[in-house]
């Protein structure tokens, strides 16, 4: 058995997928939304029984490593040693030398993450950073189980404690660890004189650090910020990454909302009170008001796999432009169900701050979270609107109105207008209409619409299409009774006519179609077809199972001889009319260059084919 086959038997692909998305049941599939493309509806199907995963709305699709490798970025030997540390298998060693760069990089930040990690424990220089970590609560096991760290305020300790390691210089200079020297040679440390937060990914490898200058040391300005991070590298991307979230992730499932805070020690201090579906921006704050909403929008959409309801804390009026209501605008524009709530007044400035002075402070603050529309109903109408003119009242309901367009929930619209008609006296289809002039404003196709690829097809592939995917899903002696009905060349085009080939000459094997599922036919099939036809064609193969499995894995056996009869009338039907214009044009042909003899033999195959197609 080889390594990748001992990792898919120990291995689920849906658990293996379900810790990066979230799916729910959809028949004998999983579904949720696809990582790879922007969709409001989910078109992401992952198969247990054939361990494949597929999306229609982009095509992207393969197995678990191939999931891994796409959505990490890993190449092939990274995901696959990945996941056999999941399913607890030893792979065989490989030479340091012929690792990729970035392997060599993540290794180099391994090992930059234990350094300061002993000198947090043990240096004597580290002691104010200890101090300083004791007096906002952190005991050991919490810095243990956040990796926390210390940088000597030293230029070259971290340096000469890699190299010496076998590191080489550049790939540390590639990890962002290390600086080169203006206009010579050698380098020096980035991070020095700080305390360390080591930023992970999503499957908990260190990707970078966040280094915080120590108590004391902010007034001198030779330091440098209150914190520097690493800069952009192979493996660290301040837009897409989320600090926490590899802790956070399954709880976030669990809870179905996410927690989004500011800082490092936010996250570090709720998950120490239990308070574990927390994380934080990384490298940017959600209030900075530069323009910043295009990193949020992908940190977002890296939320958006694990739950759609996000819980934002803010501490002032979002009236206006200011930084909180853009931030929250964000999220709505990305189609996400939105939350407020306030630390409590005299709490604290941040969430550390309110978890430190009462840890069920910020409890009772997150469950009295209400829906951004409520709140910006108290906003708008303050006192019930008791006060307002005519027309103060009809520019808050239409300040209102526009908010409402954002909410993606349309039962919690619906809810709203008939709220808004009762409290105002105002009938609901006018109140309706105004939404809907609000929604056609600006209105841009979704992805799934403009990718539109069944436009693309003809009705002969499709159909061809659909009976592949059927015949997949069930047993195999399927296969050979619709083979009696539909030849090879009714399927069009090539690569489905070979696809359909190969699976009638599968099934017809001995003892394929007694004793073998259609979950064993397809991996037998998909290796032949990989050995023979190549990976592309593979792929194509795994795309149509896909569609079997969300198509007819749940019909009747009765339904699917219906199903069955109906498609082969239909392909010979499409082959019968192509067979018709293709013997008109060449008899047309024919008769322009006198060719009587050619005439004469389509003649006679265009009366076969008219009676081929009366007996249809």
């Amino acid at each position: 058995m080889t390594p990748v086959e001992q990792v898919k038997s120990r291995l689920d692909i849906a658990e293996v997928i379900g810790e990066y998305l979230q799916l729910r049941q959809a028949g004998t599939s999983m579904r949720g939304l696809c990582p790879f493309h922007q969709e409001q509806t989910p078109s992401f199907f992952v198969s247990r029984e054939k361990q494949v995963w597929h999306c229609f709305g982009c095509g992207e699709g393969g197995d678990m490593v191939s999931f891994v490798m796409k959505l990490e970025g890993m190449d092939f030997p990274e995901a696959l040693k990945h996941l056999a540390q999941k399913a607890g298998i030893q792979l065989p060693t490989y030479e340091p030398k012929k690792e990729s760069d970035r392997s060599r990089v993540l290794s180099v930040l391994e090992e930059a993450t234990r350094f300061f990690e002993s000198q947090l424990r043990e240096s004597p220089a580290a002691e104010v950073a200890r101090e300083y970590l004791k007096s906002r609560q952190l005991d050991d096991s919490t810095i243990e189980e956040f990796r926390l760290g210390f940088a000597p305020a030293e230029w070259d300790s971290l340096r000469n404690h890699l190299l010496k390691k076998g590191h080489a210089e550049r790939d540390c200079i590639a990890a962002g660890l290390l600086v080169p020297r203006s206009g010579k040679s050698g380098s020096y440390d980035r991070f020095r004189g700080r305390i360390i937060f080591p930023v992970n990914d999503e499957s908990g490898r260190v990707i970078g650090f966040s280094g915080r200058l120590l108590p004391g040391a902010e007034a001198d300005p030779q330091a440098g910020g209150k914190y520097i991070n690493t800069p952009q590298t192979s493996v660290y991307n301040k837009s897409e990454v989320l600090y926490g979230l590899d802790r956070a992730k399954m709880e976030i499932r669990r809870q179905d909302a996410a927690i989004v805070v500011e800082g490092n020690m936010d996250v570090i201090s709720s998950h120490r009170i239990g308070v574990a579906n927390v994380v934080a921006v990384s490298g940017t704050a959600f209030v900075n008001k530069s323009s910043e909403e295009i990193p949020w929008r992908f940190q977002l959409q890296r939320i958006k796999r694990f739950t759609q309801n996000v819980l934002l804390a803010f501490d002032a009026d979002l009236a206006g432009e200011s930084a909180a209501k853009r931030g929250i605008e964000i999220a709505r524009n990305e189609k996400m169900n939105v939350s407020v709530f306030r630390i409590p007044e005299g709490a604290g400035k941040d969430p550390d701050d309110c978890i430190r002075k009462d840890p069920e402070l910020w409890r009772l603050a997150i469950a009295a979270a209400r829906p951004i529309e409520e709140f910006y109903f108290d906003h708008y109408f303050p006192n019930g609107g008791a006060g307002f003119t005519d027309s103060q009242r009809a520019d808050a309901i239409r300040a209102f109105l526009q908010e409402l367009e954002k909410t993606s929930d349309q039962l919690q619209r619906a809810q709203w207008v008939h709220r808004l008609s009762e409290f105002f006296g105002i009938r609901e289809d006018f109140l309706y209409d105004a939404l809907r002039g609000l929604d056609k404003r600006g209105k841009q196709p979704t992805s799934n619409q403009a990718q539109r690829p069944l436009a693309q097809k003809t009705r002969g592939e499709r159909l061809a299409e659909r009976t592949l995917a059927a015949l997949l899903t069930a047993p195999p002696s399927e296969a050979l009774a619709f083979a009696e009905r539909v030849t090879p060349e009714m399927m069009e085009p090539q690569v489905l006519r070979t696809l359909y080939v190969e699976l009638v000459s599968l099934s017809a094997e001995q003892g394929m179609v007694d004793d073998k599922t259609a979950a064993t036919v397809y991996h037998m099939l998909r290796k032949r077809i990989t050995d023979r036809h190549g990976e592309l064609l593979a792929s194509r193969l795994t795309a149509l199972t896909m569609l079997g499995e969300r198509d007819f894995k749940d019909l009747p056996q009765g339904e699917m001889r219906k199903e069955f009869v109906a498609l082969a009338r239909e392909l010979r039907r499409e082959w019968a009319e192509r067979e018709r214009e293709r013997m008109e044009r060449e008899m047309r042909t024919a008769e322009a260059k006198g060719d009587q003899a050619q005439m004469e033999s389509l003649t006679t195959q265009f009366q076969e084919l008219l009676h081929i197609r009366r007996e249809m």
